[in-house]
């Protein structure tokens, strides 16, 4: 965009004046008049509501410059201003800010810096410095401000914070921008929404603005208020949005959705019976000090506030007003006591009661949501149930009375049950033992007031140990059965809430005995039944392979079936034949085939096959499984014991991708162990360096490295390679190759080497041999290459930045891989910051192409 004298502009500063705190004046003249960039290099969108006062609006008009923009709008909140004002702009760069936050005269120079030096990011944050004026403000600070910097050391995703963000435009508009209809909301799901697409971004700790925080009691609460609903809101409305998994579930959500009037009174006769296990035992009314026993006065508004649920439900919204007023009440004391450590306390006890009452509010005005919910009778026992497993409701395991998901110290995930709790599971006809685990924060002693109901009755087979609960019970007919419990609760320092069993994500397993096997499995019985099934179909003898993936050795024990002549053609180039693993074969990796169900399978199988359209991906720490129903495949590895196995039902019926890249995601476990990553590229080079090809299935990766291999090139991989990030080498993987009909008109040399062709414009299987030109097993990476055809009569390269590269590559990457995403975007994130990205413009000349790529990595070797 270019000013009125012709300026480029690098970017738009965009300040909402709704909540300015009377800050609004000083922060627009720092930015237009104080910077120590050239003036006419950005530019000033300030939006306003048409309600701000005639004053204000004259000395920000006065104080902006010709180019910049002011404009106002009916709205009275700042997300709806602030979107409305990215809509207007048309520069490369913007920049979100609040207009109660002042910048320091060099603060458009850094955030630019910034920027400039991180290519690599879509966005960034940066934390600000606080100006408080009274205790309020400064325990409101110093509460954010612990939030800001947690989520700067981390490697969330949480890092969109709009007091100080930055965003390249193209990135912003391609997650949606701001959503104004969640409110202040919509930061966390830009949030999201770009890292889902991606997008990288950063935090950054430099501080260069000062956020003025006044301490005033109504802001706190609007905005409080206005945040809760819009989270509650999304999670109602777009619960089937692929970015809804990122955020938490709402317990009274959940529970809305799913309870029925009967379901309320029972819950409050369950939390009824602690209150008189309670008073039985002359729990104190008040926490004394220095004592941690939980008040009594605790549970008996948790059994208030289940009686207005099941009875009154109209009165649930004003009983939540009430303990947000008392809240409130108890911070405005300890701020007159000028008790800055109650004040904390009392501080964070007020905001979670607002959030309470806005989550009633919401519930008040959606009244029809319950009516959505009908348990379903149909579905199929699962075996295992954890509080947060189901996608959503009328799937999976149904629960009443559990907070929301969090994790221990020790990065173990837990969900708090309440006092009182209740869990819906479909159960089959015959002798069941459910078993519910908890984490070791909380030893259960048998004097705790447990009770155990099993649909409304007492249980009397119930062994409890102190982390595990068994529970005997008979069915008489397949259907939803209800587990209930209560106790006394579980007092933890500086927690208010009623807690009670913190169930872990292995949560509970429902062992079926009555079907004669088990449909859920721990990891030791699960490793035995690998073993025994293994031996079984080993029994007619062994063959094994050893290998060396990405230089790392490992070895293949064949059983049953032709499993190893389907594969060891596109594992030619990873066998080891130098006898040096004798001592050490690295991973053992057990594969065998079922042929029609003559040769043992996993047991799991028969649970995994229940869902014949969908792909299971669990990581599980060391422990890695997937079930890929296309072939009945299942591949299991626990690298810490350095064991795997690989099964698939029929190698007659495996499909084309799985004969060209077998093993793929053992492949990809394997390379993690040793911090390599398995990527979705093919590569090509010259002389120990090349380039990896990167781009989306069916971007030209394949045919170019091809033509490559034809014309004189060392030839990698064509689908997947593995990558050191550390020392950029690349490795060779597989020797199979998939190439459409076309290119196989054009590459007429291949043809012979077809073993697998498929239908017209599919891509057939071709198994690569030395006779075709170079196969190497591995070189040096100097550069990321996106191929894209021209037509042209040579071929050019044009530099993309690291964004352009990473978002292309990690995309492919791990749709191909699923499960990766955790480490796998962090990780090419990195690599695309050390080796530079270009588009490379094919010419129609096939051994043009070769030629001009053998200059290119010739001219980037040297430098």
């Amino acid at each position: 965009m270019l000013t009125e004298a012709g300026h480029e502009l690098e970017a738009s500063i965009l300040i909402p004046v709704e909540f300015h705190r009377g800050q609004a004046v000083a922060c627009i003249k720092a930015w237009a008049h104080e910077q120590d960039c050239p003036p006419e290099s950005y530019q000033l969108i300030v939006c306003a509501p048409d309600t701000l006062d005639r004053e204000t609006e004259r000395e920000i008009r006065q104080a902006l410059r010709p180019w910049d923009r002011f404009q106002q709008d009916s709205s009275r909140h700042d997300m709806p201003l602030v979107a409305a004002a990215a809509r207007q702009s048309t520069c490369d760069l913007l920049i979100f800010t609040e207009s109660h936050c002042l910048p320091a005269a060099n603060a458009l120079s850094t955030l630019l810096g910034i920027a400039a030096e991180n290519q690599e990011w879509a966005g960034f944050s940066c934390p600000t410095t606080s100006v408080v004026h009274n205790l309020l403000s400064q325990v409101e600070a110093e509460i954010y401000a612990s939030h800001i910097q947690r989520e700067l050391e981390s490697a969330g995703w949480l890092k969109v914070m709009d007091q100080c963000f930055v965003v390249r435009r193209e990135a912003y508009f391609a997650a949606g921008g701001f959503r104004p209809e969640f409110g202040h909301f919509a930061e966390w799901l830009l949030a999201a929404e770009m890292h889902r697409r991606g997008l990288v971004v950063g935090m950054h700790p430099t501080r260069v603005l000062r956020h003025h925080y006044v301490g005033d009691v109504p802001e706190l609460e609007a905005f409080t208020l206005d945040f809760a609903y819009g989270q509650i809101k999304y999670l109602a409305e777009c619960r089937n949005e692929p970015t809804s998994v990122y955020f938490s579930n709402i317990p009274e959500l959940d529970e809305f959705l799913q309870r029925t009037r009967n379901d309320d009174r029972r819950m409050f006769r369950l939390k009824a019976r602690v209150l008189r296990e309670a008073l039985a035992r002359r729990l104190p009314w008040r926490e004394q000090q220095g004592d941690r026993h939980l008040r009594l006065r605790s549970l008996w508004h948790d059994c208030v506030s289940a009686a207005v649920q099941g009875w009154l439900p109209g009165m649930a919204e004003r009983f939540a007003k009430k303990q947000a007023r008392c809240a409130e009440r108890r911070l405005s004391k300890a701020i007159d006591d000028e008790d800055s450590h109650g004040a904390k306390n009392a501080f964070v006890a007020w905001f979670g009661s607002l959030v309470a009452l806005s989550r009633q509010r919401f519930l008040r005005d959606n009244p029809a949501l319950r009516a959505t919910f009908s348990r379903n009778v149909d579905f199929s026992p699962t075996g295992v149930w954890f509080p947060d497993a189901a996608a959503s409701v009328g799937q999976g395991v149904e629960l009443l009375g559990f907070y929301e998901s969090e994790k221990t110290q020790d990065e173990v995930r837990i969900r708090w049950s309440h006092v009182a709790a209740s869990v819906w599971l479909p159960l089959p006809q015959g002798r069941c033992t459910l078993v519910m685990e908890w984490h070791e924060t909380r030893a259960l002693r048998p004097d705790e007031g447990l009770r155990v109901d099993f649909e409304g009755i007492p249980c009397t087979g119930v062994k409890l140990e102190a982390h595990r609960l068994v529970v005997e019970v008979t069915v008489d007919s397949a259907r939803w059965c209800r587990l209930d419990f209560s106790l006394l609760p579980f007092p933890a320092p500086g927690d208010p809430r009623l807690l009670g069993l913190p169930v872990t994500e292995s949560g509970g397993r429902v062992l079926y005995e009555g079907r004669g096997r088990l449909m859920a499995i721990d990891i030791s019985l699960l490793m035995s039944q690998l073993r025994d099934a293994f031996r079984d179909a080993s029994r007619h003898g062994v063959e094994q392979t050893n290998l060396a993936i990405a230089g790392h050795p490992a070895r293949i024990t064949w059983a049953a079936g032709g499993l190893r002549e389907a594969f060891l053609p596109s594992l030619r180039g990873l066998v080891d034949e130098s006898g040096s693993q004798e001592s050490n074969p690295g991973v053992s990796i057990h594969a065998w085939v079922g042929r029609g169900g003559m040769v043992p399978c996993p047991e799991i199988m028969g649970e995994l096959a229940r869902y014949p359209d969908k792909i299971t991906v669990i990581n599980d720490g060391a422990r890695h499984l997937q079930y890929n129903p296309d072939g009945q495949i299942f591949s299991y590895i626990d690298t810490d014991l350095g064991e795997a196995y690989y099964y698939a039902a029929d190698e007659r019926q495996l499909p084309d991708y799985e004969i060209c890249t077998p093993m793929r995601m053992l492949f990809n476990w394997i390379c993690a162990m040793h911090g390599i990553l398995m990527v979705h590229a093919a590569a090509a080079g010259r002389g120990g360096t090349g380039a990896l090809l990167i781009g989306q299935s069916g971007a030209g990766k394949s045919t170019t490295a091809l033509q490559c291999l034809l014309n004189g090139l060392d030839y990698l991989g064509d689908d997947y390679v593995a990558v050191d990030p550390d020392s950029l080498q690349v490795h060779h993987l597989y020797r199979g190759c998939k190439v459409m009909d076309d290119a196989l008109l054009r590459l007429p040399a291949f043809e012979q080497y077809v073993i697998m062709r498929n239908a017209p414009r599919q891509k057939s299987v071709v198994i690569l041999d030395e006779t075709l030109g170079a196969l190497v097993p591995s070189f040096r990476a100097v550069a990321l290459v996106r191929p894209r055809v021209s037509h042209a009569a040579a071929s050019t390269f044009a530099p993309i930045s690291p964004l352009q590269a990473v978002s292309e590559f990690a995309a492919s990457t791990i749709m191909q891989m699923p499960g990766t995403g955790n480490y796998m975007l962090r990780d090419l994130s990195r690599l695309c910051t050390r080796i530079p990205a270009f588009e490379m413009h094919l010419s129609t000349e096939p051994p043009e192409i070769a030629q001009s790529l053998q200059q290119f990595l010739q001219r980037h070797s040297e430098t």
